[in-house]
């Protein structure tokens, strides 16, 4: 594989790893509870 297709993957990973932990910590919810305006707020595009 390509330098670019491994880095995707590696934030790819690392996205999902995160999301993981702070659902684990603070629950479901815990997008709607940081203090990020909506204009910053990822979209749940595949």
């Amino acid at each position: 594989m390509d330098v670019q297709s491994e880095l995707k993957n590696l934030e790819s990973s690392l996205r999902d790893f995160i999301e993981y932990t702070l659902s684990r910590r603070y629950g479901n919810g815990w997008v709607s509870a940081m203090k990020v305006s909506e204009d910053r707020m990822p979209t749940q595009a595949g």
